[in-house]
């Protein structure tokens, strides 16, 4: 449910979110916008259910989303003898009245007007309202497809190969400043400095963070790419939902990080 929760929070706001992202970039920031999930999963899944090819256009909503969990509670995996088996669960294993208790609440979920209209790909949404502005973007993610929004409302979608996937390569077009920001997952954001210095764009990295993390060691992992330690260099951090009390202690966590980080550096300068 959380999830579920969180890609519904972002499908809302997603107008407003990229307009706080193009305010980013026309006073001469460089965002590195996060999100904690993708949703290739549930795509690539709706894909095979569905034998979408690539190129083809397709309905994909936040509906999609919630079907797919929906689903995914009757679908998993057991092992034996050291092997692993996929199963998925049919009417005949769970009985009649389950059955149609599914069948009803599948249908009510289906006839949601107003799940029908959020998309499923919210941030590609975000980036497609960036990139036709001129705005290009990298994208530091495992993903496998890019996604063309076909429609207003970002419901409608077709897929195709996603090319110059390699992560040494997105970085550095986001640090030499070729491109004006980059999307990033919490997976992507390890293994890597983006923060502004010499020798790479200096302009002042502005961190959204598009959907609410499950945790603080996650939110922390996200900011600590784009912070020098050494001098205590921030980047601005746009929190998905503004709360008194989650920001102090949020910054209270990043200095005590850059405290002990700049302590084991010395540490490991006086071994040397």
């Amino acid at each position: 449910m959380y999830h579920l929760a969180a890609q519904h929070g972002s499908a809302l706001k997603v107008d407003k979110f990229a307009l706080d992202v193009e305010e980013s970039i026309k006073k001469g920031e460089a965002p590195f916008i996060v999100v904690e999930q993708t949703n290739e999963a549930a795509l690539k899944r709706h894909l095979d259910n569905n034998e979408i090819k690539e190129g083809e256009s397709f309905e994909f909503s936040y509906t999609d989303l919630v079907m797919d969990r929906v689903d995914g509670l009757f679908r998993g995996k057991i092992t034996v003898n050291d092997e692993e088996y996929a199963y998925t669960l049919d009417d005949s294993d769970y009985g009649p009245s389950l059955a149609e208790k599914r069948e009803r609440v599948t249908a009510e979920i289906r006839q949601d007007q107003r799940m029908n209209a959020l998309p499923a790909m919210a941030i590609d949404k975000v980036l497609r309202r960036l990139n036709v502005k001129g705005y290009s973007n990298s994208e530091i993610t495992g993903r496998q497809y890019a996604i063309e929004i076909l429609n207003e409302d970002g419901t409608l979608i077709s897929v195709k190969p996603r090319k110059n996937r390699d992560k040494a390569y997105n970085v550095r077009l986001y640090n030499e400043g070729k491109v004006a920001f980059v999307l990033a997952n919490i997976a992507g954001t390890t293994g890597f400095s983006a923060h502004a210095r010499k020798g790479v764009s200096e302009k002042l990295r502005h961190q959204f963070i598009f959907q609410p993390l499950q945790t603080l060691p996650s939110l922390f992992r996200c900011w600590v790419a784009l912070t020098d330690t050494a001098k205590r260099c921030f980047p601005n951090t746009r929190l998905p939902v503004q709360t008194f009390r989650l920001k102090p202690r949020f910054k209270q966590c990043c200095l005590q990080k850059c405290r002990l980080s700049t302590h084991l550096q010395r540490q490991k300068a006086r071994v040397r």
